[in-house]
Formats: C-alpha cells, sequence, structure tokens
C-alpha cells in the first residue's frame, strides 16, 4: 500500500521563494496576474505539476494572494524584495508561515535532531512518503538558516560608494608579526572589477577556524541575495572638482 501524502509542504525554501518573487516583480510588478502568465517569470510555459508547486510555495511562505483567477504578491513579499524598514519582520513572519514547519518545531522543541530522526518522525506520525520527508526537511533547514542569518545576525551587508584602497597586486598572503609577539594573518584577494578584499586574523589560523569564516561568508552570502540594489541617483554622486 502507498503511503499517505501526508501534510502539504513548500517544495524550496524560503530563500528560493524570495528569488522567485522577485522574478514575479520585476515580471508583473503589484499587478494582478493570471498564473499562466505569473509562471513565465519563472521559466515555465504551462500550469503542471512543477509549476503548481512553485505557486503553492509562495502561498505557502505569504508570498502570494489569490483573487478570483488571478494572483499577485502579497504586502509581505514586497516588503521583503524591496527592503522595507520592516523587512526583518516579514521574512521571519515568512519563514514561520508554513503550518509544517511549526509541527516541527513543537515536535522538537528541546533542539532539533539530525534530519533523519526528522524525517523518520514525519513519516511515522505524520503519515509522510520517505523521499517527501526528506524535501520538506531540506526546505525547512534552508528556511530556518536564512531567518536565523537575516533576523538574529547582527551581520549588515551595506554597499558603500566611497573609493576602494588600490589592490596590493604583489601579493596574496602576507604575515606580519605583531609588537608583542602574536602573528597577525592578513589574506588579500582581488575581486572583480579591481576590488580587493582584505582578511585580517589576530592568530594563526587553525581548520576550526577556517569552517567558522566559511559559516560567516554564507550569511554573507545570504543578505547579499537579498538585498535589491541600485546605482546611485545623480544627487547622490560626488561632484566633480
Amino acid at each position: 500500500m502507498p503511503g499517505k501524502r501526508g501534510p502539504n509542504y513548500p517544495a524550496f525554501g524560503l530563500g528560493e521563494a524570495i528569488l522567485k518573487a522577485q522574478k514575479l516583480y520585476e515580471q508583473d510588478g503589484t499587478a494582478r496576474t493570471a498564473p499562466d502568465v505569473a509562471i513565465q517569470a519563472w521559466g515555465y510555459t504551462t500550469l503542471n505539476g512543477t509549476s503548481l508547486r512553485v505557486i503553492a510555495a509562495l502561498r505557502q511562505y505569504g508570498l502570494l494572494e489569490s483573487a478570483e483567477d488571478a494572483i499577485k504578491l502579497s504586502d509581505r513579499a514586497l516588503a521583503i524584495i524591496l527592503a522595507s524598514p520592516d523587512k526583518a519582520k516579514a521574512i521571519h513572519e515568512a519563514a514561520n508561515a508554513p503550518a509544517v514547519f511549526g509541527l516541527i518545531k513543537q515536535e522538537f522543541s528541546d533542539g532539533l535532531p539530525s534530519d533523519a530522526a526528522i524525517v523518520s518522525t514525519l513519516v511515522r506520525k505524520y503519515g509522510f512518503q520517505a523521499s517527501a520527508a526528506g524535501r520538506c526537511v531540506a526546505s525547512f533547514r534552508e528556511t530556518i538558516e536564512l531567518e536565523k542569518a537575516t533576523v538574529d545576525s547582527d551581520i549588515d551587508v551595506r554597499w558603500e560608494t566611497s573609493q576602494p584602497p588600490a589592490p596590493r597586486r604583489d601579493a596574496a598572503l602576507d604575515r606580519q608579526p605583531e609588537r608583542q609577539g602574536a602573528t597577525r594573518v592578513m589574506l588579500q584577494w582581488l575581486l572583480a572589477d579591481d576590488g580587493v578584499a582584505t582578511l585580517t586574523v589576530n592568530k594563526r589560523l587553525a581548520p576550526a577556524d577556517i569552517d567558522a569564516l566559511k559559516a560567516y561568508l554564507d550569511i554573507v552570502k545570504q543578505q547579499v541575495m537579498l538585498t535589491k540594489t541600485f546605482p546611485p541617483t545623480p544627487q547622490d554622486s560626488p561632484a566633480e572638482p
């Protein structure tokens, strides 16, 4: 006997849902749009199982509203993709909107176990098929990581307009001792458009430090993906000398 379908769950994490909401905004703005037209923003040409799952996921996060035979972006979606002052609140609400995510948090209120343990609970207790439970847990993990990065983290990605320092092209790694005898590690590497990144650490790097820095950069990447940037307006441009 085939397993029960189980509760509905979003087919992907909140980060991807926000990116799809942004593509719909770029195509149709805030207008009501027929579903068969809206899906063109995501590269689909027909309403089928795959494209309908995208619509369903955005609805579960509260990023889409339905009106008769049309859909439109919700105020929550607009707050996120247009970077309003309520963006963090909107992301928090979207991350907690899918009912199945609340169910998982309730089941494991003392702390989340491994993915395998969550999948097992969804299959045994809530009638999920194993493959569906695995996809649900993947969406859940991606979403709570994004929520943590955006709402709980004090990392704030800002685009600076000041002139960056000239890149150091003569070295990729420069180690200099501090006056007190400590080791300072300076890493520099070139970015696109003659940009330069510099990382200075006041100790010798250990493998665990590299893992911590990678996790930090993953958070920054999430923030950058959700930051809508615009070219500076003429009045913001520096005056000619």
